[in-house]
């Protein structure tokens, strides 16, 4: 049977981990939720039982999107109708859409495929992209009353009577997820069909019938740039619950060369220029940030609820050189501060050592950053460069884990072979998932999901080989973890980890059989601050190994 690797989100399971490990008296009891699994029938199926399950996400108030799949054993259900999408919310399961019926809000269109399940936000309600009769593209609303947001051959909002969005709208033929925050709205780049050349795409943000143009290719840019600067190309964006976005842009036309990549962040129609190449950058004197390469600038930029920021970006300056030329930079847009750099002392945790490559960061609602990086200095090989840490500007990196590291409570000296996905919350909590490698490690065993308490101890929740136990005696053998989270929780990317510490996975079993799963526990008080990661770690049992 090929495995596949699956990413669990850890949230308060992390938290509980560690005080089951340091307090035992102080854990608040936790056990494993099921969600949905293999077997229990699917809404709006004609009781047609899942078979197994894709991507899961879950809010802030605990609401829960997930994809999943039909028997196709089951009377009239084939490989046309056997995908949908399902939303949990108050205890009940909705269908949202499934291939093969009609779209809830426009029911003279029928799903004719999905592509991916977005965020969850309030109850029953998510975004879409998927194909339906009536193009493809993003849809969105409850469950119930799903409507299309913008479709292959609909008008494109803001722009001339005539021209329609294009064939690939939100990525749609490619594998990426749609943003969406609380109140249902999202952010996306499509192009056009018509408009004139090199005016044929666009950035728009807002919900169902109600769209906001954001920035046009070949148009004026927005924010105070100079008159006739023109967008050339815009990165991904991000977008908070309260509708504030956050992105990267490369302008043309009258912006100089050197000045031509811009950050924005803010309100659609009233966006700031949060930094720009060619300026200097925030907190270094005599450092500036360095002008867009191979054609483009695009940077993720992470957004919280304050409308804070989160960025990397390369530098320039007479003092610069391959030893410190790129920066992580966070805060208020009008108050960016520098969070890391490479060169930097990696962390106390790992004395003599420095920061070398820098990956894109993850903002939390609290201010703090979550990144991965690479170190260098003495003992460092191809088996232990990379790292993750937390940090805030202007304070020592945390260091929540390593390559090379044995993995906390194995007794087979497993190590850290690399990192998957990851993501932080609100609280403090990180979770991300790992491979294995070591003399004890096989092909069952060799992937892992972690989680750290606030203080950033970090904790095995569980790992390939494991047993899930899912009440009355139901003990069955992780066979893959799997969880697609890259989120720092308010960014409006589809996050396992909710800001309550909720961890929603989903995990595949030896037997064949394979679940969602969320795993819950009381948000601690500053004297329990470790009690959230405990209670998860009860629910998972380790498979004792041969003395």
């Amino acid at each position: 049977m090929q495995r596949r690797f699956v990413v669990a989100a850890a949230s308060l399971a992390v938290a509980a981990l560690v005080s089951m490990m340091m307090t035992p008296s102080t854990h608040a009891a936790t056990s494993v939720t099921t969600i949905v699994k293999t077997g229990d029938v699917a809404p709006g199926a004609g009781g047609a039982p899942f078979n197994s399950f894709g991507e899961a996400y879950v809010g802030a108030a605990g609401n829960v999107t997930f994809s999943g799949y039909l028997d196709t054993d089951s009377p009239g259900i084939d490989f046309n109708n056997m995908e949908g999408v399902w939303t949990v919310a108050n205890g009940s399961m909705s269908h949202y859409a499934r291939e093969g019926t009609p779209v809830s809000g426009k029911p003279d269109s029928t799903w004719t495929s999905m592509v991916g399940a977005g965020p969850a936000g309030g109850a029953h309600q998510t975004v879409l992209k998927a194909y339906s009769t009536d193009g493809r593209g993003l849809f969105g609303g409850v469950a119930g009353n799903v409507q299309p947001i913008a479709l292959t051959g609909m008008q494109a909002a803001g722009f001339e009577p005539g021209v329609t969005y294009g064939d690939n709208v939100a990525g749609v033929n490619g594998n990426f997820v749609p943003t969406g925050n609380a109140a249902g709205q999202t952010v996306f780049t499509a192009n056009t069909v018509g408009g004139g050349a090199g005016s044929n795409a666009g950035m728009w943000t807002g919900s169902a019938g109600n769209l906001t143009l954001v920035a046009r290719y070949g148009q004026q840019a927005p924010g105070a740039v100079e008159p006739g600067a023109t967008v050339v190309h815009l990165s991904d964006a991000t977008i908070n619950d309260n509708g504030q976005i956050g992105f990267a842009a490369l302008l043309g036309g009258t912006a100089p060369a050197e000045s031509s990549g811009v950050i924005y962040a803010g309100a659609p129609t009233a966006l700031t220029i949060v930094t720009r190449t060619g300026s200097v950058a925030p907190g270094l004197s005599g450092v500036t940030i360095a002008p867009p390469q191979f054609g483009s600038f695009g940077p993720r930029v992470t957004i919280n609820n304050a409308g804070h920021v989160a960025f990397a970006a390369n530098l320039a300056g007479a003092d610069v050189n391959s030893s410190n030329d790129a920066a992580i930079f966070a805060g208020a847009p009008a108050a960016i501060s520098v969070v890391a750099r490479k060169g930097d002392a990696a962390s106390p945790a790992l004395p003599g050592l420095t920061l070398d490559a820098l990956d894109s960061p993850f903002l939390a609602g609290n201010g703090k950053v979550m990144f991965m990086a690479d170190v260098a200095g003495a003992g460092v090989d191809t088996n232990n460069d990379a790292a993750l840490f937390t940090a805030t500007a202007n304070a020592a990196k945390k260091l929540i884990a390593r390559e090379g590291d044995v993995i906390p409570g194995a007794t087979d000296g497993a190590q850290i072979r690399f990192f998957d996905f990851l993501g932080i919350n609100a609280l403090g909590q990180t979770h991300f998932t790992a491979g294995l490698k070591g003399p004890g490690v096989t092909f069952d065993n060799d992937y892992a999901l972690f989680a750290s308490d606030p203080a950033g101890n970090l904790f095995t929740i569980a790992r390939t080989g494991d047993q899930l136990d899912l009440g009355n005696g139901d003990l069955r053998t992780i066979e893959s973890l799997y969880i697609p989270s890259y989120s720092g929780g308010h960014d409006g990317v589809g996050t396992a980890l909710s800001e309550a510490g909720v961890l929603v996975f989903r995990a595949g079993f030896a037997d064949g059989t394979e679940g969602i799963f969320s795993v819950s526990a009381p948000v601690p008080e500053p004297s329990a601050a470790f009690s959230l990661l405990a209670a998860t770690a009860l629910a998972i049992r380790r498979r004792r190994l041969p003395v």
